[in-house]
């Protein structure tokens, strides 16, 4: 009788040590998903990162972009004016010379 009840005692141990044993693999298999789970998310961390860094590049090289357009834009305007200027001056230069061709034709 008493040996079992220390046999019972046994199974029953053994019973709880079974069921210790799958709920520290169920730990463990959990504690393995989370490592997985933190390594996953420090790389989204770090994809982030360098998206914020790839905007801030973007955003320079926007700027940089619209500067190089106004300063393109200016440059342009600029020859445009100077273009108008040789112009005036050709034409002027023109009816100089008509003027001055007129004179010469009327001493002759």
């Amino acid at each position: 009788s008493l040996e079992c009840k220390r046999l019972q005692c046994l199974e029953q141990d053994i019973e709880h040590l079974m069921q210790d044993k799958t709920e520290m693999q169920s730990i463990q298999e959990s504690r393995q998903a989370n490592s997985l789970e933190c390594k996953r998310l420090q790389c989204l961390e770090q994809d982030i990162e360098h998206l914020m860094q790839d905007k801030t590049e973007m955003q320079s090289i926007q700027e940089s972009r619209q500067a190089n357009s106004l300063e393109c834009k200016r440059l342009l305007e600029e020859q445009i004016r100077s273009q108008d200027k040789t112009i005036e001056d050709l034409n002027t230069a023109q009816s100089t010379l008509a003027r001055q061709n007129a004179e010469l034709l009327a001493l002759a």
